[in-house]
């Protein structure tokens, strides 16, 4: 019996150590993440699997534009995040370290650094990231990057569903939908504000309270403008569009179905 318990312990201790080793690459940065309302880009590699390459850039006219490279190796056991920015610190790159929270939480921190001192990214799931970029005090700003699918560069791509549900009461929506195994999107509407955003996987349900009258499909592409452009040649007439005639940014759009049933284009 107790070589059993001592046995059970041994795995659970091998499992906690797998999970938070510092020598573990966060594999799940790999591809292209788009910052949420914002024409900005992450885009992260693998070299022959032994470190991750990456670059922050701007859409420019058509055009990527650098504006940071990064490298994410591993140097004498400790997990380095580098980061780059053309004419700033003599062309040097700045370092931080893995501070390990959990398998999904990569914390990289330099307490010595003016700005930022921690750089987390935290991974809500498969396709969304949640970002904070902290200073002293733990003050600074957080944002969203949804990973951009293959499909999604063609005009045509709807790009990510959801439903948008307008709720009578916010808390008891909430729970229902927690019960079914969702979650709460860090960072995207809270009970006082009245409405959440809920994942499950890829699976995503907005909660209204009061901000409109009838549930809506959603669809989320990364470039709405040529959808938009498709639709109103084709006849089809909006409820109400925003930001349409602007050549970049977040955009949105609606429209009925034969049946009434509304249906919401909304670029980020």
């Amino acid at each position: 019996m107790k070589k059993t318990i001592c046995f059970f312990f041994l795995l659970i201790a091998s499992f906690i150590a797998t999970a938070q080793s510092p020598n573990r690459l966060p594999t799940f940065l790999i591809g292209t993440w788009k910052v949420d309302g914002k024409e900005t880009y992450e885009r992260w590699q693998t070299v022959e699997d032994l470190y991750l390459t990456g670059e922050s850039y701007k859409m420019v006219d058509g055009e990527e534009q650098v504006t940071e490279t990064l490298t994410l190796k591993v140097y004498r056991g400790k997990l380095i995040y580098t980061a780059t920015v053309p004419d700033q610190n003599d062309g040097k790159g700045v370092e931080f370290i893995l501070n390990p929270i959990d398998e999904k939480t990569f914390s990289f921190e330099n307490s010595q650094h003016d700005f930022p001192q921690k750089i987390i990214y935290k991974l809500i799931h498969s396709d969304i990231l949640y970002v904070q970029v902290l200073g002293e005090g733990d003050q600074g700003f957080s944002f969203h990057m949804y990973r951009q699918q293959e499909e999604e560069k063609t005009p045509s791509g709807l790009g990510v569903f959801s439903m948008s549900l307008a709720v009578q009461d916010l808390k008891a929506s909430y729970e229902f939908y927690r019960n079914l195994g969702f979650e709460h999107l860090e960072g995207a509407g809270s009970i006082e504000q009245q409405w959440m955003i809920m994942v499950q996987g890829d699976k995503k349900i907005g909660l209204f309270q009061g901000m409109f009258d009838n549930n809506m499909l959603t669809f989320n592409p990364s470039d709405a403008r040529p959808i938009a452009k498709k639709l109103k040649a084709e006849g089809f007439e909006f409820a109400y569009a925003i930001g349409l005639d602007k050549e970049e940014g977040p955009c949105s759009f609606s429209f009925s179905d034969p049946d009434g049933n509304l249906i919401l284009v909304d670029q980020h």
